[in-house]
This record gives structure tokens, C-alpha cells and sequence, in this order.
């Protein structure tokens, strides 16, 4: 019956040892420094281009030449499988 008031004891250290570490972590958070990124560019720097793209036309693709025509087709951005698939049909 002597080990009760020792475990009593020493759950109560415990728990004011486990609050004060989740007050120091929350104080040690909340007093640091707030970093600001200057890699930004003021929008006097920026600059805004207008690119209006080429229609598309199959004439530019298109090629006698299987190499060539396979080529055209993933310099346009053609998956693979759609390449295949236009190939062997």
C-alpha cells in the first residue's frame, strides 16, 4: 500500500512535465520570426506577352515517311498510345 502515494506523486510530475513542454512549444512557435521571401519581382519588372499560337493544320503533321510522320506527331505533343494507334490504322 506504500507504492500509491509514490505513483500518485508521480503521475502529478508528469503531468506538470507534459504541460510545461506544450507550453514551451507553443511559446518557442509563436516568437519566432516570420520570414519574408524577397525573390518576388515588383510589378514595374514584370512583363506580358501576347502569344497567339499557329493554327493547326494535318499538313503540317503529315509525312510519307513513317519516321518523319511519328516524329511531327510528338513534336505536336501526341501521347504515345495515340501514335500507335494512328500507325497501325
Amino acid at each position: 500500500m506504500r507504492s500509491t502515494p509514490i505513483i500518485i506523486i508521480s503521475l502529478g510530475f508528469n503531468v506538470l512535465l507534459a504541460g510545461s513542454v506544450l507550453y514551451l512549444c507553443a511559446h518557442r512557435e509563436a516568437s519566432r520570426p516570420i520570414r519574408v521571401s524577397q525573390s518576388v519581382p515588383s510589378p514595374s519588372l514584370l512583363t506580358i506577352t501576347n502569344v497567339v499560337p499557329k493554327p493547326f493544320n494535318w499538313q503540317q503533321v503529315e509525312s510519307e515517311d513513317y519516321k518523319v510522320f511519328i516524329a511531327n506527331l510528338r513534336s505536336i505533343g501526341c501521347p504515345e498510345e495515340t501514335i500507335r494507334d494512328i500507325v497501325i490504322a
